[in-house]
């Protein structure tokens, strides 16, 4: 992790970890007064364009000894700074003084770090400028076949499903750069019955994705879809949203979820296409809790080069009741456990793992993109 430490009287240390035409995001803390947050401001030509409190927790900081890891932050700048010029020069800085982070200045262009979109805000999309996206996260569809019962959106599903023509539009008319690519994000895209065709239209647009090229699922209905036209794509990699290896605790977590389906769908689908890699997004219950292990040799025989393990929260927005959702929440420490058990058995090149108070901020950050 590297970092910019200030040595005069006041000692700051922060570092800006990326820039795009949306936001700043990085981190920054005070050393000597560890509990303080910092506001953060961005200026262009030594005026204000934007601040921020850095106040977001990332486990990393905690882990690297920066207090107590809430001393992150992203910074969203205003749409108009573009709109005269395809580049701008900014300093980061701490407000109040001459200290400025690591990494600054920095260069905006017309490129996005990360894009989130769905079929309630596709339309703006359209009409925005071209860019260069890092990540393009789409949902095809706005709702899901399972009732998870601890899912963050279920109060934002509706009918809507993304017209594909528009969907072709926006490759070919908005995308100067396409490094990954993901089709599922909030919702499920396998409920769309022209999936393939999203998948066709973004392996033969002007410009395809560079690197990962992700569909993210449940897994419950892959079979209802043609598998060789969807080997025949550039999709290479298979995000696959499963908690357990028994059968009643996924039912009981991921209501509608057939096990014995899903395993079935998934191996008949990387068979088809070998192309594709395996990765696992793992939410770990009190229920799903004792058998994870199960679920990580699940995913290596069928040789998944990833796993990522989220400790379940109390989402802001669910249709739940506490007195069903809390008996699910791990007892403080024990996802903390979970990792080192897992290090211990399996290592840790291929494992990710996000607590609680990640998790609650990523959502603060993302469900609004959402809405």
């Amino acid at each position: 992790m590297r970092a910019h430490l200030n040595h005069d009287s006041i000692p700051y240390e922060g570092f800006v970890d990326d820039c795009d035409s949306t936001c700043v995001v990085g981190w920054c803390w005070r050393t000597d007064r560890p509990s303080e947050r910092v506001t953060v401001v961005v200026r262009r030509a030594g005026v204000e364009v934007a601040r921020g409190v850095a106040d977001r927790f990332r486990r990393d900081l905690l882990h690297a000894g920066k207090g107590d890891g809430s001393h992150a932050f992203h910074v969203e700048l205003p749409a108009e700074l573009l709109r005269e010029h395809d580049r701008q020069r900014l300093s980061i800085g701490v407000e109040g003084t001459g200290f400025e982070l690591a990494g600054s200045p920095v260069t905006v262009s017309r490129r996005i770090r990360e894009l989130i979109v769905n079929p309630l805000v596709f339309q703006r999309a359209l009409h925005a400028p071209p860019m260069h996206f890092g990540t393009l996260r789409v949902d095809i569809s706005n709702t899901c076949n399972l009732d998870c019962v601890y899912c963050p959106t279920i109060a934002l599903r509706t009918k809507e499903r993304l017209a594909l023509a528009d969907f072709e539009h926006f490759l070919a008319h908005n995308v100067t750069g396409l490094d990954n690519l993901a089709i599922g994000c909030g919702q499920e895209p396998t409920v769309s019955q022209e999936l393939c065709d999203f998948l066709e239209a973004a392996g033969r647009a002007p410009l395809p994705p560079r690197e990962l090229f992700m569909l993210i699922t449940n897994g419950t209905l892959l079979h209802k879809h043609d598998w060789k036209r969807i080997a025949a794509t550039r999709l290479n990699a298979l995000f696959l949203s499963l908690d357990s290896t028994d059968a009643d605790v996924l039912a009981s977590v991921r209501c509608g979820s057939k096990l014995e389906r899903i395993q079935d769908n998934v191996r008949g689908l990387l068979a088809a296409a070998p192309a594709i890699r395996l990765n696992l997004n793992i939410v770990v219950t009190t229920a799903s809790f004792p058998g994870i292990e199960r679920v990580v040799e699940w995913g290596e025989a069928l040789g998944a080069v990833s796993f990522t393990l989220r400790e379940m929260y109390y989402p802001p927005e669910t249709a739940r009741g506490a007195e069903l959702l809390e008996p699910l929440m791990l007892p403080p420490e024990h996802f903390a456990q979970l990792e080192e058990r897992l290090t211990r058995r399996f290592g840790r090149e291929r494992f990710c793992y996000a607590d609680r108070l990640h998790l609650r901020q990523e959502y603060e950050d993302w469900a609004p993109r959402l809405a």
